[in-house]
C-alpha cells in the first residue's frame, strides 16, 4: 500500500517538509562509467569525502521535480522527460558525465515504487523529487573528474498559492552574466543569491527580483523562479536570449497552455514600475516546480514599495494555476510526458 508522507495528527507547514526514508544512487567512474542504481535507506547513502570537488569547486547540478496523485490513485511525475533533458544539459555545461535515459527513469521508478508514498494533492500536497549529479573526486585540482554520483532524494511538499508574498529588486549584486552558467541548474547559481536574499528577508521581503548584470535596468528572474506579469491582459515574461535566465519547465508550460497573448520580451524595471503606477500592470507572479505559481502583492524598488491590485479567482494567474493543477491530476485534455507509477514493476 502507499504510505502517507504526512502525519494527519500534526500541522502541515507550507514548504518543504520531511525527507522520505529512501533514496537511490548510482556511481560513475572514468574507468567503468555508470553503475546500476540502488535504492537504499537515506542514512546509507555513500559518504562523501571532505575534499570532494563538489564541496570545494561547485561541481554539481540538480533538478527539482514534483509528483502528484491523480484521481485514479497513480503517482504522476510532471514532465519528467523535460527535467531529465535539462539535467543532462546542465551536466554538459559543468563538464560532468551525463546520464543514460534508461538509468535515470529506472532509478526514478524504483524509488517511487519502493517508497510507496501517497500525497493529498487536493490539499496542495506533493512529493518533491531532487535528482543531483555531483563530482565526488577527492582532489584539490579544480578540474579533476574521475568519480561522480547520481542521487535522487525526495521530500514532502505543501504549497499555498494564496500567501501574501513581497519581493525586492536587486540593483547592485548580480546573479548571472552572459556566457556564464545561468542556463544550467547548478549549485553556484543559488549560492550567489544567498546574501541578497538574507538582506531582503531582514527587510521583510521573501524573494529577490534580479536585474541584468551590466546595466541593472532589465529584470530577469527571481531567486528560484521565472518572472511573469500581466499588462493590459497580456502575459509577459523576460526572454531567454541573453542566456542569463533559466529555461523553467513551469515557464514553458505556461507559454504553451495559456489562453492569452504571451510576450517574451525585455522588461525594463522603470517601465515595469510605471505600469504598476498607471494601472496597466495588474499581476506579478513567479513560476517554478516546487511552488508552481507564486503571486506577489508588492515589490520594492530603490527604497519604495509598490502594491499590486488584490487578486481574485478571476485573476489570470489563478486561471493558469487551475490549468496546471488539472494537468498534475491527469484530468486535463492537455497531456505531457507525465510518468505514472503503480505499486509494482
Amino acid at each position: 500500500m502507499y504510505k502517507p508522507i504526512f502525519n494527519p495528527t500534526t500541522e502541515v507547514k507550507v514548504g518543504f517538509g520531511l525527507f522520505t526514508p529512501f533514496a537511490v544512487f548510482a556511481k560513475w567512474t572514468d574507468k567503468s562509467g555508470w553503475s546500476e542504481p540502488r535504492v537504499v535507506n537515506i542514512d546509507d547513502l555513500p559518504k562523501v569525502l571532505s575534499n570532494a570537488n563538489a564541496i570545494h569547486y561547485g561541481g554539481s547540478v540538480f533538478e527539482g521535480m514534483k509528483a502528484h496523485e491523480d484521481s485514479a490513485g497513480f503517482m504522476r511525475v510532471f514532465r519528467a522527460e523535460d527535467h531529465f533533458l535539462r539535467l543532462n544539459l546542465s551536466a554538459e555545461r559543468m563538464s560532468l558525465p551525463t546520464l543514460p535515459a534508461k538509468l535515470f527513469f529506472y532509478a526514478l521508478e524504483e524509488l517511487i515504487i519502493k517508497g510507496g508514498y501517497e500525497v493529498d494533492s487536493e490539499n496542495g500536497q506533493g512529493l518533491y523529487i531532487r535528482p543531483v549529479i555531483f563530482n565526488s573526486t577527492n582532489s584539490f585540482g579544480p578540474y579533476a573528474c574521475n568519480e561522480c554520483y547520481f542521487i535522487i532524494t525526495t521530500a514532502s511538499l505543501t504549497t499555498n498559492p494564496f500567501a501574501d508574498v513581497k519581493c525586492i529588486v536587486e540593483t547592485e549584486m548580480s546573479r548571472a552574466s552572459m556566457g556564464g552558467v545561468a542556463t544550467a541548474k547548478t549549485s553556484g547559481n543559488y549560492a550567489a543569491c544567498a546574501l541578497a536574499t538574507k538582506n531582503a528577508r531582514e527587510k521583510g521581503y521573501k524573494h529577490v527580483l534580479w536585474t541584468d548584470g551590466i546595466s541593472h535596468q532589465y529584470v530577469e528572474e527571481f531567486n528560484g523562479m521565472n518572472m511573469f506579469f500581466v499588462k493590459n491582459q497580456e502575459i509577459r515574461t523576460p526572454h531567454l536570449g541573453r542566456g542569463t535566465v533559466l529555461r523553467g519547465i513551469t515557464r514553458e508550460t505556461i507559454l504553451e497552455v495559456a489562453n492569452y497573448q504571451v510576450n517574451e520580451c525585455d522588461v525594463s524595471i522603470d517601465d515595469f514600475i510605471s505600469g504598476i503606477n498607471n494601472g496597466s500592470i495588474t499581476e506579478l507572479f513567479g513560476t517554478g516546480t516546487a511552488s508552481t505559481i507564486v503571486p506577489f502583492s508588492a515589490i520594492s524598488y530603490k527604497g519604495k514599495e509598490y502594491n499590486l491590485p488584490k487578486y481574485s479567482k478571476d485573476s489570470i494567474l489563478y486561471k493558469l494555476l487551475d490549468i496546471i493543477n488539472s494537468i498534475y491530476a491527469g484530468s486535463s485534455h492537455i497531456e505531457y510526458t507525465t510518468y505514472k507509477f503503480t505499486e509494482s514493476l
